[in-house]
């Protein structure tokens, strides 16, 4: 039932109080592993673009050589198993580009606020159905 929080994406537009509330949700620790990742301002062109800036800069001088995954946003977690894409949007929209590799894709006519308990329970048992062969 708990989950650790975490903001992911570019906050710099938001003032300092937001931001202090969201540092704030990120410091509560549960005694969970699970995490409910909230993206807000998130690209992810931008993410790699920058990923691959900081991996050139690390790796140039270093000998010692760091996966490309490390400098994304996103190194602490794993690629997501499910997206659930909301709206009628038959797209990623910029969203998570390089970690959708092996991502099941489901897709609503329904806007999030008005998805429930029952139509994300149908989307899971479909998932649960799925032979998931990961490029094999």
């Amino acid at each position: 039932n708990y989950f650790n929080i975490r903001f992911i994406g570019n906050k710099n537009f938001l003032n300092k109080e937001i931001n202090k509330k969201i540092e704030e949700l990120e410091n509560i620790k549960k005694k969970s592993n699970k995490y409910l990742l909230i993206y807000i301002n998130y690209s992810g062109r931008d993410d790699i673009y920058n990923a691959a800036h900081k991996y050139y800069l690390h790796n140039k001088d270093n000998k010692k050589q760091v996966k490309f995954q490390n400098f994304l946003l996103t190194k602490n977690f794993p690629d997501p198993e499910i997206l659930v894409r909301t709206g009628g949007y038959c797209r990623l929209s910029d969203f998570l580009i390089y970690q959708m590799t092996f991502t099941e894709l489901f897709f609503s006519k329904k806007l999030w606020p008005d998805l429930n308990k029952n139509d994300l329970k149908k989307i899971f048992n479909k998932y649960d159905l799925l032979e998931r062969k990961f490029g094999l």
